[in-house]
């Protein structure tokens, strides 16, 4: 009988040992799902801020083959001023090439948008159609625009396109043409609203294509987003990045496409986190 009793004393003590470290191994899992949780509950309490998620590294490097990063850095979501630096890399060692300019973004601050940045590490407040928000993130420089003919833009190492009064930029939600640059010449009128890329005023003289929700298109994303010229210092836009004239032909005699530029929009602390990921220099 006392056999009996010690045989079952050391089930039990067994079944209880591996029962504990069961739990012991669910802990972490449990506490990882409370602590995403909580940054969920936190972006409910406060939806007009932009987090990292904590503790997750980026699945690639996006800035592997290119060797120029136009910055944009703002002091919070809601900031209409900031700053742009100009980085490049030369042997393996991002640098700044010049010192800060002053820049405007959207009239309503910025806000995270599809770009090369994985979505799973942006949590809080998106860009969305008419937010008057620039899209935060990382983004390619592809093509530029302007008034001029192309014999007097032949100093701009990237395509260019002048603009006619034929040019639009649909920002129709519900066009199949959304978020694309046309020739409206010899199309069907499809779409209820778009932006003419040939202005009556200066704002376009110059410009800079950003690749924003493109490949592919999200309806509802946002569109149109360019680096252009500025009305003045402290006007915000419809959500572009805009900088005086003399700043912008700088800007344009300086980027060249063999070199892969790229544009990086983002709030000074969210940019440690750029910093530490990818190697890029203290502001």
């Amino acid at each position: 009988m006392r056999l009996y009793f010690f045989i079952m004393s050391m089930i039990v003590t067994i079944l209880f040992s591996c029962n504990t470290t069961k739990k012991e191994k669910q802990e972490p899992i449990n506490s990882e799902i409370e602590s995403l949780h909580q940054i969920q509950a936190n972006i409910d309490m406060d939806s007009t801020k932009m987090y990292i998620k904590k503790g997750v590294q980026p699945a690639r490097n996006p800035f592997l083959n290119s060797s120029q990063i136009v910055l944009v850095v703002v002091e919070n979501e809601n900031a209409v001023e900031g700053q742009l630096r100009l980085l490049e890399n030369q042997t393996d060692k991002w640098t700044f090439k010049n010192e800060p300019i002053a820049i405007n973004i959207g009239k309503n601050g910025s806000a995270w948008g599809t770009s090369e940045l994985d979505e799973t590490l942006t949590l809080g407040i998106q860009k969305k159609e008419g937010d008057g928000k620039a899209p935060a993130g990382i983004f390619n420089l592809i093509s530029t625009y302007g008034y001029a003919e192309e014999s007097e833009a032949n100093f701009i190492k990237m395509p260019y396109q002048k603009v006619t009064s034929k040019d639009l930029c649909v920002d129709d939600v519900n066009d199949v043409l959304y978020n694309q640059i046309i020739d409206a010449s010899n199309l069907e009128k499809t779409w209820t609203s778009a932006e003419k890329m040939l202005r009556n005023d200066d704002l376009y003289k110059w410009g800079i294509v950003v690749d924003y929700n493109q490949n592919p298109v999200q309806k509802g994303k946002g569109s149109c987003i360019f680096i252009h010229l500025w009305r003045d210092k402290g006007k915000g836009t419809h959500g572009c990045t805009a900088m005086s004239e003399a700043n912008m032909m700088n800007l344009l005699h300086w980027l060249d496409s063999s070199k892969h530029p790229k544009m990086i929009l983002i709030t000074k602390s969210l940019y440690k986190y750029l910093e530490n990921w990818f190697e890029l220099p203290s502001l």
